[in-house]
């Protein structure tokens, strides 16, 4: 059984942990061909019957999930997040910050550090799914956002269309939506899959 634990030390990774890795990369491999390969239900219901393990998660209360990054102008990105995009507080200090939406649906947190520490700009993005991204794009703008890119279709994805900006810390947000409202869901998963929808989506 693989032990999934990378044992990081002053030397650098332990052979064991590099054998473990090596593994990983392979069944991921596997993964990737078995994905590229598939062409109905049936290969995808394979797919997703040949995982060993299922999600090993039990949500708790507070929070499902949220990403956390590092930022030099702690005050500013605090500031972005609550008097710019309107995020509810969840926990707020001069060390930590979390945000959450209104449904609770969505978290982000950050971190203040020192100059040189901080995520870079291009190692994160974050994305949101909206409904109608042209009306969501001119309520941010009224509010001073600058746009980085604003909504076209994708020229490999032409069912979905994307616009990008950034936080105060050059962090990107990405908001993407289904350019014609009458896409279902299902359809939405053909195109993007190339494929038969998968199970249970309607």
């Amino acid at each position: 059984m693989i032990r999934y634990i990378i044992i990081i030390t002053k030397e650098g990774m332990m052979e064991d942990a590099q054998q473990e890795v090596a593994i990983l990369r392979q069944i991921g491999q596997q993964r990737l061909a078995s994905a590229a390969n598939a062409q109905s239900q049936e290969d995808w219901n394979s797919l997703a019957a040949s995982l060993p393990h299922q999600f090993p998660f039990d949500w708790g209360d507070c929070w499902r999930q949220s990403t956390e990054y590092r930022v030099c102008d702690f005050a500013a990105e605090v500031g972005f997040y609550t008097d710019i995009l309107g995020f509810s507080i969840m926990v707020l200090s001069d060390t930590y910050a979390m945000f959450t939406s209104p449904d609770h649906a969505f978290n982000v947190a950050f971190v203040p550090v020192q100059k040189g520490d901080e995520t870079p700009p291009n190692a994160i993005a974050i994305e949101f799914m909206v409904n109608n991204i042209a009306e969501t794009v001119a309520k941010l703008q009224e509010r001073g956002i600058s746009f980085e890119t604003l909504p076209s279709p994708p020229a490999a994805q032409p069912i979905l269309t994307t616009a990008t900006f950034r936080t105060p810390n050059s962090i990107q947000l990405r908001l993407w939506s289904v350019v014609n409202p009458e896409v279902t869901t299902t359809k939405l998963v053909e195109e993007l899959c190339q494929t038969e929808p998968l199970s249970g989506v309607t």
